[in-house]
């Protein structure tokens, strides 16, 4: 398990320079340079506060499973997961995640690239309402709806990522 939770971490390492790449190329930076700058910003920065968040359960968990204070570990385990997980990895690296696909569906509506815009867009939608996941559990709240938002919003996420791959193999041919 901690190999597959490390590989999931360098995925979502990988976003860093797949944003500088989609964000930053020589027609978005001569058409909007900042929103081209702050896309690939707050896409780098995705990556890494989710890459922060699951590399909890590489680094830190299997320690606490080792730990033979069973109550000391569990409560280390909540705090952890809570911080790590859920504020930094969850909810900013969503954030930043919803902010990156955004400015980036921008991008792509002012070039004519309709549908990668729209699925972005909904992207975008979708995964800000599931954000709210996380400040339900903050506030003791059931927080499962929001969550079946984020669900669809990766989702759909996965189908913008596709869209995006075929306009951009469209272009270079």
């Amino acid at each position: 398990m901690i190999l597959a939770w490390y590989a999931f971490m360098l995925s979502a390492l990988a976003l860093v320079p797949l944003a500088a790449g989609l964000s930053i190329t020589s027609d978005r930076l001569a058409a909007r340079p900042a929103l081209a700058i702050s896309a690939a910003i707050c896409g780098a920065l995705a990556g890494l506060t989710q890459a922060i968040g699951l590399s909890r359960w590489v680094f830190a968990i299997p320690m606490l499973a080792h730990d033979s204070n069973r109550a000391g570990a569990e409560q280390s385990f909540a705090l952890l997961n809570a911080w790590g997980g859920v504020a930094i990895g969850e909810h900013l690296g969503q954030g930043l995640t919803v902010l990156f696909v955004a400015q980036l569906a921008i991008l792509q509506w002012g070039e004519a690239r309709r549908i990668s815009a729209v699925l972005g867009g909904l992207t975008a939608i979708l995964l800000t309402i599931g954000t709210g996941e996380a400040l339900a559990l903050a506030l003791g709240r059931e927080g499962s709806v929001f969550a079946m938002f984020t669900v669809a919003g990766f989702a759909v996420l996965t189908a913008w990522l596709i869209a995006t791959g075929l306009s951009l193999i469209r272009a270079r041919a």
